[in-house]
């Protein structure tokens, strides 16, 4: 039996609504995945989990996916899906589901019914390959369907079975509080256990080696701190060959990234700026993505003194593409410094705590005032309890979508 499938995970397009040169290339490299897989001549593509990075994506991402899917259908490629944590609904429902009922995806999570649960393996074509698999959901609330429904791969056939979960026994370092799947949980007897939801390639044999459990990372880092990473950034080609599973990795992306990381436990606002400026000075920034990322404690005065867009502007000025900055660890050893008055309202503390700490973090189209009114709108978002009966996916629901109305996201 000789085949080849295209392996896409977390794709988690629309992950960067705010900076139109990131979430070009993040599609960019959603598109490079699916030519590379039609140059490739693949028989179908897996998508296993968290294609957007949210269960209701832009119009613009919607149709982006949609267009690019649709070169896949044009050729008569199959694609495989299961829904992730991030584009799977508390209610149930899923943005998959559009897909699916547009003919340009097939949902891999089919179990034949609620009585008697157990997964439907999908028989790709005439041949004898069946795939089937298991969604991701928040939390860990998908642990539970492997224990409820029965998952048995065909006799006499490859199969392929997909999930979006980490495995307890092979979890990243940098993830190692986190709860994932025991291994144990996984079907026996597949050939191929597609997985997703674990941004970084890993691959290795279980069920005594007869078998292949591979993440393929993400097509492109999803969050700052993954730019600069290795491993990451990728779609996998598997080829299958007279039952002989062989990987390759594909990159998927145009443009390299350069991380400038500064560390200082204390500093002058001076020494920052100084490290900052010998820094750019002897990087190359062309046509390249480049990650600012600052952590100091300020002995003599705010983050927001430290002239930041004046190294953003040498950077540009050096041939960058974009330059995305991270500053959450550039704080100042001045702040939460306010004194109060003994009779002092809940009220009064707060609006002289968010409008004495403003500016500690420049945001490009904000000014103290703005700041401050989103401070105070937040405080009062977090003081909102769970009400009697409602359950914890309807409270995170109504947080989040409070909390992006304040930021008009």
């Amino acid at each position: 039996m000789n085949f080849k499938f295209a392996h896409i995970a977390d794709c988690h397009l629309d992950t960067y609504s705010r900076s139109n040169v990131l979430q070009n290339e993040l599609n960019l490299s959603f598109s490079n995945a699916i030519e590379s897989a039609i140059k490739n001549n693949v028989n179908f593509v897996l998508i296993c989990g968290d294609l957007f990075n949210n269960a209701s994506p832009t119009l613009s991402t919607l149709v982006f996916a949609i267009e690019n899917l649709k070169k896949l259908k044009d050729r008569k490629i199959p694609v495989y899906a299961i829904a992730g944590s991030h584009d799977f609904m508390p209610s149930g429902h899923t943005i998959l589901n559009v897909l699916n009922a547009a003919d340009l995806t097939i949902n891999a999570y089919n179990p034949v019914n609620e009585e008697n649960a157990e997964l439907n393996l999908i028989q790709h074509r005439d041949t004898n390959i069946y795939i089937g698999g298991i969604i991701g959901r928040i939390r860990g609330l998908d642990r539970q369907l492997y224990d409820q429904i029965k998952i048995r791969p065909k006799e006499n056939a490859f199969n392929i079975f997909m999930f979006h979960n980490g495995i307890e026994e092979f979890k990243p370092k940098i993830m190692k509080n986190t709860e994932f799947l025991p291994l144990s949980c996984l079907p026996k007897g597949f050939n191929y256990y597609a997985a997703g939801h674990i941004h970084e390639f890993f691959e290795t044999k279980i069920n005594e080696g007869k078998s292949t459990l591979l993440f393929p990372g993400s097509p492109y880092p999803t969050n700052i701190g993954d730019f600069g990473q290795q491993n990451r950034n990728q779609y996998v080609l598997v080829e299958v060959r007279d039952n002989n599973i062989y990987t390759k990795r594909i990159r998927t992306y145009e443009h390299d990234f350069v991380v400038l990381n500064i560390e200082m436990k204390k500093a002058k606002i001076n020494e920052i700026e100084a490290k900052l400026d010998n820094l750019v000075k002897n990087t190359d920034f062309s046509n390249k993505v480049v990650i600012l990322k600052v952590k100091a404690k300020i002995e003599d005065g705010k983050a927001g003194d430290v002239n930041i867009s004046e190294v953003e502007d040498k950077i540009m000025k050096r041939g960058a593409l974009v330059v995305e900055k991270n500053l959450s660890g550039l704080t100042s050893g001045t702040i939460l410094k306010t004194r109060f008055d003994k009779g002092s309202s809940a009220r009064e503390i707060e609006e002289r705590i968010a409008g004495e700490n403003t500016g500690i973090v420049k945001i490009d189209g904000m000014d103290a005032e703005k700041e401050k009114k989103i401070i105070l709108e937040l405080i009062n978002v977090l003081k909102i309890s769970k009400k009697p009966g409602q359950t914890n996916a309807v409270y995170e629901d109504e947080f989040v979508a409070s909390c992006r109305k304040i930021f008009d996201v």
